[in-house]
């Protein structure tokens, strides 16, 4: 069957469909005339597809569930969701009896923040937790479901509340008005945009590859000629030594892949990433994480 057949069947637009044949969860044939011929697996495959996005399944997921190589994943998810609907059930038990008798402590203890990302906004408030954390907030849609990670979440919040760490001048002035005027993405788009990273840091097109090789030589080549003089990238050095000083790389980020299973991900497939390029273009880290290119012999 045609495109327009298959769109009435599985309630997808075109746009979908095409992405996820791009994505390779899908492999339809094509007939003498070039056009896609779908058949009903291709269909059912489709239904799967979409049960696993509406369970907000990552397409990388998606795709090694498909393949036979996430088998436990599904039940995770099963786990997950029933432990958030016990959850969903408490905290609702606990409103009720605070509507009806005023037992704030009762409350207290039970109800508490739908995402970790929802209470580091709190946690972290203002431009101050704007300009640090919001676009750590894909990656923290979940809760706390570990010991290890409920020590993690208290030492980000405690290395926040000790840090006295303000962006150079520069960065605030764009950034400012940014907050101030400019309306949130939508989180949905965020992750979206984070899955489709960590795709590409995981498996980059040979095309992909070699814009991000050009991308970091020419930035290294940037900021190390006369530019490096420019005051905004002076005040760039200063910021990220003074990031370094504070402990951000070394209590931070660390405490974030302790807290966010997704992060951890995202980190590891980045530094992969970074190690490969680096090696291929000769480029290797200063004291002060400056991208320096090697001099040739």
């Amino acid at each position: 069957m045609l495109i327009n057949e298959v769109i009435r069947q599985v309630d997808l637009t075109r746009r979908a469909v095409k992405f996820y044949e791009e994505k390779g969860l899908i492999k339809p044939s094509k007939d003498s005339n070039g056009y896609r011929n779908y058949t009903e697996e291709d269909i059912q495959r489709l239904k799967e597809i979409s049960v696993y996005r509406k369970l907000g399944i990552s397409i990388p997921d998606i795709k090694r569930i498909l393949e036979g190589k996430e088998e436990k994943l599904l039940e995770n998810i099963y786990e997950s969701k029933k432990a958030s609907l016990q959850t969903e059930t408490k905290e609702l038990d606990a409103l009720k009896a605070f509507i009806e008798g005023h037992d704030i402590e009762a409350a207290y203890q039970e109800v508490d923040y739908q995402t970790i990302g929802q209470a580091m906004l709190d946690m972290v408030p203002g431009y101050y937790g704007y300009y640090f954390m919001q676009h750590f907030q894909p990656y923290l849609q979940i809760r706390i479901s570990t010991p290890e990670q409920q020590e993690a979440y208290r030492t980000i919040l405690d290395f926040w509340d000790q840090t006295r760490l303000h962006p150079p001048l520069f960065m605030t002035l764009m950034t400012w008005p940014m907050y101030r005027l400019t309306p949130r993405p939508a989180l949905d788009q965020m992750i979206r945009k984070m899955d489709d990273q960590i795709r590409m840091y995981l498996n980059p097109t040979a095309e992909e590859y070699a814009a991000l090789k050009k991308k970091t030589l020419q930035n290294v080549r940037l900021k190390t000629g006369p530019m490096k003089y420019h005051p905004a990238f002076i005040a760039q050095r200063r910021f990220m030594k003074r990031l370094k000083d504070c402990g951000y790389y070394d209590i931070f980020i660390p405490a974030m892949v302790e807290l966010s299973p997704k992060y951890r991900e995202y980190r590891e497939a980045l530094m992969s990433l970074n190690d490969r390029i680096c090696q291929d273009l000769g480029l290797y880290y200063d004291s002060n994480y400056n991208l320096i290119l090697k001099k040739k012999n």
